[in-house]
Protein backbone atom coordinates (compact mmCIF):
# COMPACT_ATOMS: atom_id res chain seq x y z
CA UNK A 1 0.00 0.00 0.00
CA UNK A 2 1.13 3.49 -0.69
CA UNK A 3 1.37 6.20 1.92
CA UNK A 4 -1.73 7.87 0.45
CA UNK A 5 -3.71 4.65 0.85
CA UNK A 6 -2.44 4.21 4.41
CA UNK A 7 -3.50 7.76 5.24
CA UNK A 8 -6.92 7.28 3.64
CA UNK A 9 -7.45 4.06 5.61
CA UNK A 10 -6.40 5.74 8.87
CA UNK A 11 -8.75 8.66 8.20
CA UNK A 12 -11.60 6.24 7.51
CA UNK A 13 -10.97 4.48 10.84
CA UNK A 14 -10.86 7.83 12.65
CA UNK A 15 -14.17 8.88 11.06
CA UNK A 16 -15.79 5.63 12.21
CA UNK A 17 -14.43 6.10 15.74
CA UNK A 18 -15.71 9.68 15.90
CA UNK A 19 -19.16 8.58 14.68
CA UNK A 20 -19.26 5.83 17.33
CA UNK A 21 -18.26 8.30 20.05
CA UNK A 22 -20.90 10.79 18.88
CA UNK A 23 -23.59 8.10 19.02
CA UNK A 24 -22.49 7.09 22.51
CA UNK A 25 -22.58 10.73 23.63
CA UNK A 26 -26.09 11.12 22.23
CA UNK A 27 -27.17 7.97 24.10
CA UNK A 28 -25.75 9.33 27.37
CA UNK A 29 -27.45 12.68 26.75
CA UNK A 30 -30.79 10.98 26.11
CA UNK A 31 -30.42 8.91 29.29
CA UNK A 32 -29.48 11.99 31.32
CA UNK A 33 -32.53 13.86 30.00
CA UNK A 34 -34.76 10.94 30.99
CA UNK A 35 -33.31 10.91 34.51
CA UNK A 36 -33.74 14.68 34.80
CA UNK A 37 -37.32 14.45 33.58
CA UNK A 38 -38.06 11.72 36.10
CA UNK A 39 -36.50 13.81 38.87
CA UNK A 40 -38.52 16.89 37.89
CA UNK A 41 -41.73 14.85 37.86
CA UNK A 42 -40.90 13.43 41.28
CA UNK A 43 -40.15 16.86 42.71
CA UNK A 44 -43.38 18.26 41.29
CA UNK A 45 -45.30 15.30 42.70
CA UNK A 46 -43.93 15.67 46.21
CA UNK A 47 -43.54 19.45 46.27
CA UNK A 48 -46.95 20.20 47.71
CA UNK A 49 -46.87 17.31 50.20
CA UNK A 50 -43.94 18.52 52.30
CA UNK A 51 -42.22 15.15 52.01
CA UNK A 52 -38.59 16.28 52.01
CA UNK A 53 -37.30 12.75 52.63
CA UNK A 54 -39.21 11.48 49.61
CA UNK A 55 -37.74 14.23 47.42
CA UNK A 56 -34.26 13.40 48.70
CA UNK A 57 -34.79 9.69 47.98
CA UNK A 58 -35.93 10.56 44.47
CA UNK A 59 -32.85 12.71 43.88
CA UNK A 60 -30.58 9.94 45.12
CA UNK A 61 -32.34 7.43 42.88
CA UNK A 62 -31.94 9.73 39.87
CA UNK A 63 -28.24 10.23 40.63
CA UNK A 64 -27.73 6.48 40.92
CA UNK A 65 -29.43 5.94 37.58
CA UNK A 66 -27.18 8.50 35.95
CA UNK A 67 -24.10 6.74 37.35
CA UNK A 68 -25.35 3.46 35.86
CA UNK A 69 -25.64 5.08 32.45
CA UNK A 70 -22.05 6.31 32.37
Amino acid sequence: MSKAQDIEQALGLLREQIEDENLAAKDRQTAAKAVLSHYKESVNHYQGKGAKDQKKDSAVEAAERLKLVK
